[in-house]
């Protein structure tokens, strides 16, 4: 059977169900986009618009661009943004537009969520990551201070537009960083072919035909957990495989690490855990090890000295997924499938991700 390549999928939530439409040609994404010209207010990236000159097709004086970085995922930059908003005329029936990654939709969509106790939202994504993973589930995070979303909000677009052309405008590391994402859904999703995707990606990292296949099975797997658990609160809570760590990793680096790469690494720590454990096969182990070691440079990551178990754990008594008893629940890999395990903040658990670190060596 030939591989789903989607053009439009529609996602079911409680406040509002919204379509995420995918568009091959950038005209067709320019044209959907005018048909919400009036009263609407852009919120773009401002890198993606240097390289793409996006903001040429729009409205110039409703249009906000925006030096995207973790640092804007403040309440006083949503304050800021909101007074800068309220300056240009935005109203109760206005829509937010927001281009970007995940990072400017997170602090856009908060935004969204609370000005007039709501405005529409539409999102479209120009990284990987947001493509494949953000863009759906309705969530927002802010940081407080040098700890990891902890605000947010629940607010569903009112729709979501892709062009997964942005891609080609991406750098290598930006890239390989949403295909850690990507790759996190394909093995909660149990995807069987990760030699063959691995291969590829190894010849060409731009590929769009590799986007475009597997970024759709990435979806419907987001797609299903979303529409099962709208506010996390069980089965989606899965969907952070390898983010326990991952955040863990990016607070005590203070983000001088991606997302994505922290993610790779993250989701390689919950496979040691679990190698460790007698959980999964060293071959399941082998398969995404050996991948992620080079493709993401993980040898590079000891560069950081205070990447230790001891430092990453301080953090974990932060996470949202923190017991009331002091036990934190991981995601990880169980025989074939990732599964929520009640785990102890303990010495041995340190000295699992101590012994993986000096793997990297």
């Amino acid at each position: 059977m030939a591989d789903l390549v989607l053009d439009e999928l529609l996602v079911k939530a409680s406040d509002r169900s919204y379509n995420l439409k995918i568009f091959n040609n950038l005209d067709k994404l320019v044209h959907e986009v005018k048909s919400f010209e009036k009263n609407t207010f852009f919120i773009i990236d401002k890198k993606f618009n240097d390289l793409n000159h996006f903001d040429t097709y729009l409205q110039q004086d409703n249009t906000l661009l925006i030096n995207s970085s973790e640092k804007i995922k403040t309440l006083e930059f949503a304050k800021d943004l909101i007074l800068q908003l309220k300056e240009r005329g935005i109203n109760r029936y206005s829509t937010i537009i927001t281009v970007g990654g995940g990072t400017l939709q997170d602090v856009s969509q908060f935004v969204a969520s609370i000005l007039y106790r709501g405005v529409d939202f539409v999102f479209i994504p120009t990284t990987l990551q947001a493509m494949t993973d953000s863009c759906m589930g309705g969530k927002t995070s802010l940081n407080l201070d040098f700890f990891k979303n902890q605000l947010g909000t629940f607010y569903s677009p009112k729709m979501v537009l892709i062009h997964t052309g942005f891609i080609e405008t991406l750098d290598p590391n930006e890239l390989k960083g949403g295909y850690a994402e990507l790759i996190k859904l394909l093995i909660i999703g149990k995807f069987n072919y990760f030699e063959e995707l691995y291969s590829a990606l190894n010849k060409d990292l731009y590929n769009l035909e590799t986007v475009k296949i597997h970024s759709s099975k990435a979806l419907q797997v987001k797609k299903f957990y979303v529409e099962a658990d709208e506010f996390d609160l069980g089965i989606r809570k899965i969907l952070n495989y390898g983010h326990t760590f991952a955040h863990a990793v990016e607070t005590v680096v203070e983000n001088k690490i991606s997302h994505g790469n922290a993610t790779a690494l993250g989701m390689n720590l919950a496979n040691y855990y679990s190698l460790k454990n007698d959980l999964i096969s060293s071959e399941f182990y082998n398969l995404h090890y050996q991948f992620f070691y080079s493709f993401c440079d993980f040898k590079n990551i000891r560069k950081f000295k205070n990447i230790n178990g001891s430092n990453l754990l301080k953090q974990f008594t932060q996470d949202k997924k923190i017991k009331s008893n002091g036990n934190i629940d991981l995601i990880i890999p169980v025989s074939d499938t990732i599964q929520v395990k009640e785990v102890e903040i303990d010495k041995k658990l340190e000295n699992i991700v101590d012994e993986f670190l000096r793997s990297l060596l």
